[in-house]
C-alpha cells in the first residue's frame, strides 16, 4: 500500500511540473514591429514593439508613441512634452518584404521605410 501511495504522489507532483513548463500557444507578432528607416533628407526612423508602443527619431524631433492597427490602418498615438495624444496620425500601411509604404491620405503623401 505504502509503494502505490508513492508511485501516485510521484506521478501527482510530475504533472504539476509538466503543467509549468513555457510551451503552449504563442502569440503571433506582427510584421510591424522591428527597427524600420527612411532613405529621405529627414532620416526618420520608427521603432514598434510587440506590446503596442514605439520610437519615431528624426532630423528634428524625437518621441515615444503607442499605436494600433486595424486591418491597414496603422494610428500612431504621440507622446510628447508627458502627453498622450488623444488624436491619432492615421496612415495605410503595408509591408512588402523589407519595405513598409505609409500612406498619409489626408496628406496625399507616401513614406518609406526599410527594415533595419
Amino acid at each position: 500500500m505504502k509503494k502505490v501511495c508513492v508511485v501516485i504522489l510521484v506521478l501527482f507532483v510530475f504533472c504539476l511540473f509538466a503543467g509549468c513548463g513555457a510551451g503552449g500557444a504563442q502569440e503571433e507578432v506582427s510584421p510591424l514591429v522591428g527597427t524600420w528607416k527612411g532613405s529621405d533628407l529627414m532620416e526618420e526612423t520608427f521603432e514598434f514593439k510587440a506590446d503596442g508602443t514605439g520610437h519615431n527619431e528624426n532630423a528634428l524631433l524625437s518621441y515615444d508613441f503607442k499605436y494600433d492597427i486595424d486591418g491597414d490602418q496603422l494610428n500612431i498615438y504621440a507622446q510628447l512634452f508627458g502627453m498622450d495624444s488623444e488624436k491619432a496620425m492615421a496612415y495605410t500601411y503595408s509591408i512588402s518584404g523589407d519595405v513598409l509604404t505609409l500612406t498619409d491620405e489626408s496628406l496625399e503623401t507616401t513614406y518609406e521605410y526599410t527594415r533595419d
